[in-house]
């Protein structure tokens, strides 16, 4: 009996382990977040990474930033400067899992709006 009580205890503790674990968000391009949000959903965190990316991207595009009167350099620098303040205004009211691309497309832009790099 203590033996059920021992190995019940030992797969209870396994259980919250697993399931109470911070994982590290492993995104890496933007196109996985609207991947990940239309076949399933797509956290916040991952969210705000996906935005992140799109808006580097935007920024290491020379030809988009000689456009608009502005450098890689300097949109980088104001991205970077600008990251802390977007994720908490943008993603104040957000919800904690997006569905659907539109939902990420929508809250990305307005990330990078927000941060100056369109």
């Amino acid at each position: 009996m203590k033996y059920l009580l021992i190995i019940g205890l030992l797969i209870g503790g396994y259980y919250l382990y697993m399931n109470n674990q911070q994982s590290e968000v492993q995104i890496t391009t933007y196109q996985e977040v609207l991947d990940k949000a239309e076949g399933d959903q797509a956290s916040q965190d991952e969210v705000k990474k996906g935005a992140l990316l799109l808006a580097t991207r935007f920024c290491n595009d020379s030809y988009f930033q000689e456009t608009g009167g502005s450098s890689t350099s300097a949109c980088l620098s104001k991205l970077e400067s600008q990251t802390s303040r977007c994720n908490e205004s943008v993603f104040i009211d957000a919800p904690d899992f997006f569905y659907g691309k539109e939902s990420v497309g929508i809250i990305s832009m307005k990330f990078a709006q927000c941060a100056g790099v369109i």
